[in-house]
């Protein structure tokens, strides 16, 4: 099997928790429970790890090579390992691999590689080694409103033949959920305006993202085959797990206040209104969640 080059940060200890998520704090501990609890609700609704479209071939034969892009606590690569075998080389790139587990404790197949800058910071000896890229939650690393020097990346790292899949949360168009019982029967008519505050300050201070829903679109300006049509690329969370995924959303939003520009903190008032809208969704039997966008494109070659 084909082997990266020892990409881990000066002094890691391969084996040592405090390296990675052993030794987290309570807060990243939390976002970790958050992320892992997200990861396997989108799991049991989608149905899939990677996506019926992608045709996986030498599974057993010592020969499929597998990435994800944005990978943070692990989950997604593990999970998969244990579908394929540990004959297929899965390999993580994270610009924060502090919430994953340390290299010792994952599957023997499975290689975790830190890179802060996924277009400048990935080998380009790594061009064309890849069957399938899986890129996960990489808004914050897409500036301008253009992915495409990051599109353009990915695409040398696939194989001829090889599958692009992205996913991604819209944080674009994040939407309320309304129910009644068992909340009082007139509940979904009850005004809002924690909740109305809080997504007027998101829709005002947003980076721009409507390159989200324009995936299918940029997959085929950068060479891509997109096997689907666009209107099946949405999957919006059932109604059933609305109340779980609300959760971890809020949890990430708290725990982004101050780093991220659209829920930056200015002497609490943002604090307050998450807070606020989060208390809000509970009394009133509501929830604020985003869907799931996922592309598939194959490289033609």
């Amino acid at each position: 099997m084909s082997q990266l080059p020892d990409c881990r940060l000066e002094g890691d200890d391969s084996t040592s928790p405090e390296t990675y998520g052993g030794g987290a704090s309570a807060s990243l501990q939390h976002s970790s429970l958050s992320l892992n609890l997200e990861h396997c609700l989108w799991k049991n609704h989608l149905s899939f790890l990677i996506h019926p479209k992608v045709k996986i071939r030498n599974v057993n034969q010592g020969e499929l090579r597998i990435a994800e892009i944005g990978t943070r606590t692990g989950l997604w690569l593990t999970d998969l390992a244990k579908t394929l075998g540990p004959s297929v080389q899965l390999d993580g790139f994270g610009s924060d691999l502090s919430l994953a587990p340390p290299p010792g404790w994952l599957p023997t197949n499975v290689s975790l590689f830190q890179r802060c800058n996924f277009v400048s910071d990935i080998e380009e000896n790594l061009n064309g080694f890849y069957d399938v890229v899986r890129v996960d939650n990489i808004a914050s690393h897409v500036f301008n409103n253009d992915p495409g020097a990051l599109m353009k990346k990915f695409v040398a790292m696939l194989k001829p033949n090889g599958y692009l899949q992205w996913n991604e949360s819209d944080t674009a168009h994040r939407r309320q959920i309304k129910s009644q019982l068992p909340y009082p029967s007139h509940a979904v008519c009850l005004p809002s305006p924690q909740t109305d505050a809080f997504l007027d300050h998101i829709q005002q201070h947003q980076v721009p993202r409507g390159w989200i829903n324009s995936l299918p679109d940029i997959f085929m300006r950068y060479g891509l085959k997109v096997p689907l049509a666009s209107q099946q690329h949405r999957f919006p969370i059932p109604n059933a797990y609305a109340t779980a995924v609300g959760e971890c959303q809020w949890a990430a939003m708290e725990e982004s206040l101050g780093s991220n520009v659209e829920l930056l903190d200015v002497e609490g008032s943002v604090r307050s209104l998450v807070q606020g809208a989060k208390e809000e969704c509970k009394e009133l039997g509501m929830c604020v969640v985003c869907d799931m966008v996922v592309v598939v494109g194959k490289k033609v070659g």
